[in-house]
């Protein structure tokens, strides 16, 4: 804990002078000083003193935090000394109010450590999600729920909040955490509560959200920083189990990557292929190509971003096609790529740091590895001028 966060927990009107050479200095403890003390006093120690036990002189290889009781000049000799940090109480401000003040600081952070310390236990007793949930919740006594890309639940504790699906699939929560950086907390309408929300990442990749509600107390910096790290431990504890691996049913993933290795692929063949798989394209067609910078999207990360475009998956297929997540999406002639669909796009393209090409309209199948080429010429020229555009991605 830095000096200076102790200090900001006393009410600034209790000192009269302060004089501090480091106050970005550790403590990790705070006691009043003794004779004993005085002989060795530690650096990472924040002491409380009347001015009866103060030392001569400061060895230049520790660092001395004091803070004065009463008007005493007991400590002026130590003032300028360059490893050293002072400050005197104010004759009408109580010493033991800041005493107890500091002192909550180290009971908070105790309190802290013990609950990332049960969440560490519950991950490391490879008991499940399930496990790590309850064990968060219980710690905080809160209700806690994780729901995956598709919106459904995965794990939830203190009862199944129902609304929170509907709140993060609704309410643009992906594109505030996405320009947050951090949990997101807001007031939930639906829930009629304060709202905590994080997404869960995986090298970039939002695979899942935690959402945690406030009831019967409100949040507190611990519940943040607690909920962070759950968040991390989630994270981890997600990739563990194959569930989250690649999806079963690959037929119109394979049928799709035939199309894109084709240069001329067969009409006959293509239509034959298409009545097997059931799928009937509707009149308009495009390719969206998915980007992701680096090395790409693993085979894991394409089926969580695909898990989070669902609603714009209707009449589409899907395909991780050289490290990246290519989409065949057909609309109907009065629907087009509708906005709603561009507005998706943009929000999981913000989440997941991912670029985003799409195809000229088009109407043939078999022209969709010409449309494939067409989007990623959107992302290598749409990269190239970027300052020129304004779509967040896409």
């Amino acid at each position: 804990m830095r000096l200076v966060d102790l200090v900001m927990r006393i009410p600034q009107d209790a000192f009269s002078r302060t004089v501090m050479t480091d106050p970005e200095c550790d403590i990790r403890n705070v006691l009043f000083l003794t004779q004993e003390g005085a002989q060795d006093p530690q650096s990472d120690v924040l002491y409380f003193t009347d001015g009866s036990a103060v030392p001569r002189t400061v060895d230049s290889a520790h660092q001395f935090s004091c803070v004065m009781v009463g008007g005493s000049h007991a400590l002026d000799h130590l003032v300028g000394l360059p490893n050293v940090n002072l400050a005197w109480i104010a004759k009408d401000a109580s010493p033991f109010a800041c005493y107890n003040a500091v002192q909550a600081v180290f009971v908070e952070e105790q309190q802290l450590t013990g609950t990332i310390r049960r969440l560490l236990d519950a991950h490391f007793s490879n008991r499940g999600l399930q496990n790590l949930v309850d064990e968060a919740a219980n710690a905080l006594g809160l209700p806690i729920v994780v729901v995956d890309p598709t919106y459904r639940y995965v794990a939830y504790q203190l009862g199944s909040l129902a609304e929170a699906i509907d709140y993060i699939r609704d309410e643009g929560i992906d594109s505030q955490l996405a320009r947050a950086n951090a949990p997101y907390v807001s007031f939930n309408e639906m829930l009629g509560c304060n709202t905590m929300t994080s997404a869960v990442m995986v090298r970039g990749v939002c695979i899942a959200h935690v959402m945690m509600m406030e009831r019967g107390r409100t949040f507190t910096p611990r519940d943040q920083e607690v909920f962070a790290r759950l968040t991390e431990f989630v994270a981890q504890e997600m990739q563990k189990s194959e569930v989250w691996g690649p999806t079963s049913g690959e037929l119109g993933s394979y049928f799709l990557e035939n199309l894109l290795n084709d240069r001329a692929p067969s009409v006959a063949v293509t239509l034959r292929r298409m009545k097997a798989l059931n799928f009937h394209p509707k009149e308009l067609l495009y390719v969206v190509c998915l980007h992701a910078p680096g090395e790409g999207l693993s085979q894991l990360e394409a089926e969580h971003v695909a898990g989070q475009l669902q609603p714009v998956l209707h009449h589409a297929l899907y395909t991780r096609h050289h490290q990246q997540l290519v989409l065949l999406l057909s609309r109907d002639v009065d629907v087009g790529f509708s906005a709603k669909a561009e507005a998706k796009l943009r929000d999981v393209a913000s989440l997941n740091g991912l670029t985003v090409g799409v195809s000229n309209i088009y109407t043939s199948i078999i022209e969709t590895r010409r449309a494939y080429e067409q989007a990623r010429a959107a992302i290598r020229y749409g990269t190239l001028a970027a300052n020129a555009l304004d779509d967040g991605g896409l």
